[in-house]
């Protein structure tokens, strides 16, 4: 089994056994617990973990992603009262209050909350807040268990977290020791448990790397700041306004009613400021929080001025506009998708001051994205777009897919993780070091592993056609992922199949299969495509994702597309010699070490980016190891190549800057 938990009366729950579903097993433990009498099952789903207070089991379904909620006043006959889905769907843990009232739960993903909800009305039940760690790093929250108005959780790499649930409707932390300060981020590794209940008021922790800890904890209340924010110009309630008490962790922003929860461990003075786009940024000073109390803070925002916002899109080499190309211009307050008129040019007429990205692209141009500042001021932005064959699926270039499977068909979107038994199946990110977060992946709805998964045929995905004629050794590159497991018909025996075609011949590139190195993750691949046919102008790629029979879970992913040129010669991606090349990624010093030259002999480097143009460049070096600095390079994918004191290339390798 997974877990156990006995209640007050001496009734032991069994929690994720090999039994049937591996729901809860009921057993009395009062007449003879080294031969406990079996009083009855609930087997309707998995449970991972429950907690069970009176005549009420909360379950946590994991795989399901629900909680449920279960009567058992009648052992023998336990009954499903109700059930609802905690934030991240992936339902590890739950701890009721003393008067049950309020509930607390965990859910074991990257990014995950630990959520807090109102369950005095189990016809009614609300979510009132979400906690989390360290947003957007990925870390993992485990179990949590409350003790008095303190919730202690086990926090994986980021150690124990304590959260003061006074207020259930304003979850703020009021503790936290880091039992794993090398690690962070996503991982199972860290802090696997936290006990809270020893008599002598120690807490106790166990970290998977480093053993047993015992913390001491004083008590202290978190201080909490409470208001509403309005419009100063009409009296209307600011929703989605950010709401941050400067120089600490205490970050929120108001909900559709214009009210807003934060606050911070420590009590002090400080500065809270409060934006949104479209409204001039407000700073409060001398802000005053003190424990265990709730500061209300009302504020109102002064509208901001609108201003018209204009750009161009021009060719990087020849400065002509290109019409037709896409546009995103975005920041947390505002979006605006566009397309470029004839002259290549695109306006926005009420536009607001501050920092956006702009992502730009077209096919036949290589895709770019950077950030600027804008204020009434900026005049006429130009973005320039190189020449190129590129697809990162930041915009919809018509790819097509068509599929015989009832699921799971390819869809462009921003990746929805999915798991089995531990495995990722569906990817949860896209690849790094390109624009926005889209990616082309089988069956995107999220949920268990099953349940959009490629099923009972094939999903296809195709390219539009692409002309290669012009490059002068071109070569293919893209991401792709593949995951297949699961099923009772044997091993899985699914497949991904990468095509090529000129129009007239079709090969494969890969049939990537359970056996292939690099399941459920992102794997780089790069193909010289006159190794496998001739090069045309009516070239297209092809992707296959396949459920053969019998059915197992099959998913798969394409990413960052594109056409790249080795134009010197002497090129082979398949080239390997003695020469080393590390750290790779990098993000400053990178280390060339090439035993073979002999004293008096130079070689030369060169970095190129993905359309060949050299971006830096170092002749005739003759040291044996060569520190390179290339912190003044952009973030992103290169190569790498060195040549002898012929010209002839020896060694290329791909370089990821970070």
């Amino acid at each position: 089994a997974h877990t156990l938990y006995i209640d007050e009366n001496g009734i032991l729950y069994i929690f994720g056994s090999e039994y049937g579903q591996g729901g809860a097993l009921i057993y009395d433990l009062n007449t003879d617990p080294e031969n406990p009498v079996e009083l009855g099952v609930f087997d309707d789903y998995y449970i991972h973990d429950g907690f069970v207070r009176g005549d009420t089991l909360w379950a946590s379904c994991v795989y399901g992603g629900f909680l449920s909620v279960i009567d058992v006043t009648d052992k023998a006959n336990p009954a499903e009262v109700t059930t609802f889905n905690t934030p991240s769907n992936f339902t590890h843990n739950s701890w009721p209050t003393a008067n049950n009232n309020y509930l607390f739960t965990t859910d074991e993903v990257s990014n995950a909350y630990v959520a807090s909800y109102d369950v005095s009305d189990f016809g009614n039940i609300s979510e009132l807040d979400r906690f989390q760690h360290y947003p957007g790093s990925n870390s993992v929250p485990h179990n949590a268990h409350l003790l008095g108005n303190f919730l202690f959780v086990s926090y994986y790499k980021d150690g124990v977290v304590v959260i003061d649930i006074s207020n259930p409707d304003n979850l703020v932390e009021s503790g936290f020791y880091d039992t794993a300060p090398t690690m962070s981020g996503d991982g199972f590794n860290g802090c696997w448990g936290v006990y809270p209940y020893l008599p002598s008021g120690n807490i106790v922790a166990s970290d998977m790397a480093s053993g047993l800890y015992i913390l001491g904890f004083n008590n202290t209340q978190a201080c909490f700041l409470e208001g509403t924010v309005t419009d100063f110009s009409n009296g209307n309630l600011l929703n989605g306004v950010t709401v941050e008490i400067i120089t600490t962790s205490g970050l929120t922003t108001t909900n559709l009613t214009g009210d807003y929860n934060t606050g911070f461990a420590n009590a002090n003075t400080y500065s809270v400021q409060f934006s949104k786009g479209g409204y001039i940024t407000q700073t409060i000073n001398n802000v005053v929080l003190t424990s265990g109390n709730t500061t209300i803070l009302d504020v109102q925002l002064v509208p901001d001025i609108p201003f018209a916002f204009t750009g161009q899109v021009i060719d990087e080499a020849t400065g002509n506009p290109i019409p037709d190309a896409f546009v995103k211009v975005h920041n947390d307050d505002f979006t605006f998708n566009l397309t470029t008129d004839a002259n290549g040019n695109f306006i926005v007429s009420q536009f607001y001051a501050g920092n956006y990205e702009i992502v730009a692209g077209k096919w036949g141009h290589i895709t770019t994205c950077d950030n600027y500042a804008f204020t009434s001021t900026s005049g006429t932005t130009v973005v320039e777009l190189a020449k190129g064959i590129y697809d990162d699926f930041s915009f919809n270039f018509g790819w097509t897919e068509t599929n015989t499977s009832p699921t799971g068909q390819w869809e462009r979107g921003v990746p929805m993780g999915t798991d089995y038994n531990g495995d990722e199946a569906n990817a949860g990110a896209d690849v790094n070091n390109d624009c926005m977060d889209m990616a082309y992946i089988t069956g995107n709805d999220g949920g268990s592993a099953g349940d959009d998964d490629v099923d009972d045929g094939n999903a296809i995905l195709t390219s539009p056609a692409f002309d290669v004629t012009t490059y002068t050794e071109p070569y293919i590159y893209y991401s792709r992922w593949f995951f297949n497991g699961g099923g009772n018909g044997g091993a899985p025996n699914d497949s991904l199949i990468i095509q090529i075609s000129n129009g007239q011949q079709t090969v494969i590139l890969e049939n990537i299969s359970v056996t292939t190195p690099g399941m459920s993750s992102w794997v780089d691949k790069l193909f010289k495509i006159s190794d496998y046919l001739t090069p045309s102008a009516t070239m297209t790629l092809k992707a296959t994702a396949t459920d053969y029979t019998p059915g197992h879970l099959a998913e798969a992913g394409l990413d960052k597309f594109y056409i790249t040129d080795m134009m010197q010669p002497g090129f082979n991606e398949n080239t390997k010699s003695e020469i080393l090349i590390y750290p790779n990624p990098s993000n400053e010093i990178v280390t060339i070490v090439n035993p073979s030259l002999a004293n008096g002999q130079t070689s030369s480097l060169e970095i190129l980016t993905l359309t060949g143009q050299v971006v830096l460049q170092t002749l005739n070096f003759k040291l044996q190891t060569l520190n390179l600095n290339i912190s003044g390079l952009n973030s992103g994918i290169y190569f790498i190549k060195i040549s002898d004191s012929k010209g002839e290339t020896i060694h290329v390798e791909k370089l990821i800057k970070n």
